[in-house]
């Protein structure tokens, strides 16, 4: 059995098909990523226990002042908190925070919902 020789022509993106690949189905995605030579991303994913690592990490990068995460924390042991890499480093605008509406979204905001529950939260979780 003969094996299909990839051609090393470039990828035309406005037709149904090309020279290199074989399966219709995934042609487009395909020519779209040989085309704009995008490289997959590894995901990481942040939590309540990662808020201290994540705000001293970009605010000190950012040079906005920097913020404590005691509260921050208290408010994601309420609320649930969950971000990944992507939306951390390439969404939220570090020069912004706490204004921030995807950081506003992304972290869970300490305020008046939790204020009771809040104040006797551990400074060191475990």
């Amino acid at each position: 059995m003969q094996q299909k020789r990839r051609s090393a022509k470039p990828h035309n993106l406005t037709s149904d098909s090309c020279q290199s690949c074989d399966v219709k189905s995934h042609v487009k995605r395909h020519c779209l990523t040989a085309a704009l030579n995008i490289k997959p991303r590894q995901i990481k994913l942040y939590t309540r226990s990662q808020i201290p690592a994540v705000l001293n990490a970009y605010l000190d990068s950012s040079g906005s002042d920097v913020i404590d995460p005691l509260p921050f924390m208290a408010a994601a042991s309420v609320l649930p908190m969950r971000a990944n890499n992507y939306v951390v480093e390439e969404l939220i605008d570090w020069s912004n925070v706490p204004e921030d509406p995807i950081f506003q979204l992304v972290f869970p905001q300490p305020g008046k919902s939790c204020a009771d529950r809040c104040n006797g939260v551990d400074r060191h979780p475990k």
